[in-house]
């Protein structure tokens, strides 16, 4: 017996949290590494956290809906 995984709209958006996700804790990381490195003291504001926010943001929901639309592509051949 063969199972056969459907790509859904569910997946989309399950793919999509994960990246967003993903890319939040990998710039966040890299926010306080350059941070402690240029400047040898622990000083994050708002902005910069709104800016990893927003970048995690465009990140995994491109990421997410490329994955989604090569996997829908390899689908089909």
């Amino acid at each position: 017996m063969e199972i056969k995984n459907k790509l859904s709209i569910w997946v989309l958006f399950l793919s999509i949290i994960y990246m967003i996700f993903c890319s939040f804790i990998f710039f966040s990381i890299s926010l306080v590494i350059i941070t402690l490195l240029f400047s040898n003291e622990f000083d994050i504001d708002n902005k910069d956290i709104i800016h990893v926010a927003i970048t995690s943001l465009i990140t995994g929901i491109t990421t997410g809906l490329g994955s989604w639309i090569f996997a829908k592509l390899d689908e089909r051949e």
